[in-house]
């Protein structure tokens, strides 16, 4: 009786995460649609401004180092953080939580400060390499802009800690919705400056929006016990922890920002304009892939540390199982749609204004290459989270590298036949490479955690997740 009553409490605590899940991840996609509307409308206006044109690829190429910064620091420091965080309040209180967080904060924004230096000085040499293909005119005005976006490093760095920190809590909807003030300000500044200060309108602001989201993100995170508070407490074993998962996980991210990186980069060795037609490309594959993925992805994960905190293993399974499940059933039908409605989509969403019929028949090509990698990318996803939930971080350190290689190999076998598309191809078939990596690695790291809890899990879990269960 009493195996039947165990039983039945654990089947009751996970049909109760997964409705948690899909409520939190519901949440999530509300605001995000809200959020990729506003990002359309402000394409709308930069198609009409630049179509494809020099200056449009001027931008994205100055854009592509701070936001590459910003990937391989703050976001992977993230994944690094969140699962001890979420064990630290757990199991210490809010105020070991918030030193925690002042350390790693005093960390993060050292490294992004240094970063922002050493990118201020070599920023000309780098752009040479990146920009290979632009003329000098062109290097010189990215190099300008560069130099303008820096400040982003800093400002963006602080919105992705602070928002990652409000859905550790389960403080989804306001951190989802922050990120409407970038395409906002950016919106305003074209419409208001954009004919007399043109690419640089659009590049302040892109600033302007950063900022208002990293103030408001700041302010919120007042109200639940945790303050953007700089503050150095001492190597403790919580931040040596989280130190510990950040290197493999920031590698990681190196690799794999170091796609898109790789990508826009080659783009530019390419006919003038691809850069900004790989960017156009990727609007609609990312807004939905916002949707489809990234939402379950963030709901996901404060779950996925709290059952691994309290030793669920089996649950973790099950909640992992079932939302791939669920993951693959939306995804499918979705990706075939676009496929077969990518060249009317572009028409309708761009064609107007220096956005000409050529420009839609490139676009076109490389968005129903790009939404290939659907699927395959919203189940890496949510395996990732896993995995990171698990600190297992360097299993995805050893997958980005293969795969980074095989994308570089990749590009320039595709591009050579199809130019743009062949790029957007490549990093499709990168995409189903990953996915069946992670898959294995999250189903290992799984049965590790499951078989020998001590190895995987902080002591005080160890004892717990011993009777968790295995795992299929």
């Amino acid at each position: 009786m009493k195996q039947i009553a165990h039983l039945i409490k654990r089947v009751r605590t996970s049909s109760s995460i997964n409705v948690s899940i899909f409520r939190a991840a519901l949440l999530v996609s509300v605001a995000s649609v809200v959020v990729k509307l506003a990002s359309t409308a402000k394409e709308f206006v930069v198609a009409s401004y630049f179509g494809r044109g020099d200056t449009l690829d001027a931008f994205l190429i100055a854009f592509l180092v701070p936001g590459f910064i910003v990937g391989i620091v703050s976001i992977s420091f993230n994944s690094a953080l969140i699962p001890t965080l979420v064990q630290v309040r757990q199991q210490k209180g809010n105020a070991a939580a918030q030193r925690l967080f002042s350390n790693v904060t005093v960390i993060s924004l050292s490294l992004l400060l240094l970063l922002s230096g050493v990118i201020a000085i070599t920023g000309p040499r780098l752009l040479a390499v990146v920009g290979s293909g632009f003329g000098p005119a062109k290097l010189a005005l990215t190099c300008r802009l560069l130099y303008l976006l820096l400040p982003w490093i800093v400002i963006n760095g602080v919105v992705t800690t602070c928002a990652a920190v409000l859905n550790a809590g389960e403080r989804f909807l306001f951190s989802s919705l922050t990120p409407l003030l970038t395409p906002i300000f950016g919106l305003l500044f074209l419409v208001g400056v954009g004919r007399t200060w043109g690419i640089w309108g659009y590049a302040v602001g892109t600033l302007f929006g950063g900022v208002a989201e990293a103030l408001l993100l700041i302010n919120r995170l007042k109200r639940y016990d945790l303050h953007l508070r700089p503050r150095w407490y001492g190597m403790d074993p919580e931040t040596r922890q989280v130190c510990g998962q950040w290197m493999p996980v920031m590698a990681g991210s190196l690799l794999v920002c170091g796609v898109a990186f790789v990508d826009q980069s080659m783009a530019a060795m390419l006919a003038a304009g691809s850069v900004a037609a790989l960017m156009y490309a990727t609007r609609i594959v990312s807004a939905i892939l916002g949707l489809a993925s990234t939402s379950l992805s963030t709901a996901v994960t404060p779950y996925f540390s709290k059952m691994i905190a309290s030793g669920q293993i089996a649950e973790c399974g099950n909640t992992l199982r079932t939302y791939r499940r669920i993951t693959l059933a939306v995804t499918i039908p979705i990706t075939i749609v676009l496929v077969i409605l990518s060249r009317p989509l572009v028409t309708l969403l761009y064609q107007r204004g220096s956005f000409t019929a050529a420009d839609t028949a490139i676009v076109a090509r490389a968005q129903s290459m790009l939404c290939l990698q659907i699927p395959f990318y919203a189940v890496s996803m949510l395996h990732v989270r896993l995995i990171s939930s698990l600190r297992r971080n360097n299993l995805l350190f050893y997958g980005a590298g293969i795969n980074l290689s095989l994308d570089i190999i990749l590009n320039l076998v595709c591009m050579k036949y199809w130019g743009v598309a062949g790029i957007a191809l490549a990093t499709s078939l990168y995409y189903v490479i990953s996915c069946t990596f992670v898959v294995f690695a999250a189903r290992w790291a799984l049965k590790r955690a499951s078989y020998a809890p001590a190895l995987a899990l902080p002591l005080g879990v160890a004892a717990r997740s011993a009777a968790a269960g295995s795992i299929e």
